[in-house]
């Protein structure tokens, strides 16, 4: 089970960096966020205590925050952030919920 939580969370990692250059090329890099993105990843990857649910709150709460203005703008061609904030929450609910991602970052190491 940890074996599905570590996988969840290598994809979780990437899919958060790959986010974060798109939209730094489609809307100008924000430096900080990317620092704050790897930093994210990078305690996912190493499987540090509890930050999957710190990780998922945060995807979380960006996805909520942002979903009024991508469902407002829908019409401006904002598809491509209206499917990011699902992707969003999808991988928030598994970094939470997920059985094997719970264990992998509750576990003594």
């Amino acid at each position: 089970m940890q074996t599905s939580g570590k996988a969840i969370s290598l994809v979780a990692a990437c899919y958060m960096i790959a986010k974060q250059v798109l939209n730094g090329l489609l809307g100008g890099f924000d430096v900080g966020m990317l620092v704050v993105t790897v930093a994210f990843a990078v305690c996912l990857l190493y499987g540090v205590r509890y930050m999957n649910y710190v990780t998922g709150v945060w995807l979380a709460a960006v996805a909520i925050y942002y979903l009024p203005g991508n469902l407002k703008g829908l019409s401006n061609g904002t598809l491509l952030y209206l499917l990011e904030g699902v992707v969003d929450l999808f991988f928030a609910f598994l970094l939470l919920w997920h059985r094997g991602v719970r264990q992998r970052f509750t576990m003594r190491h």
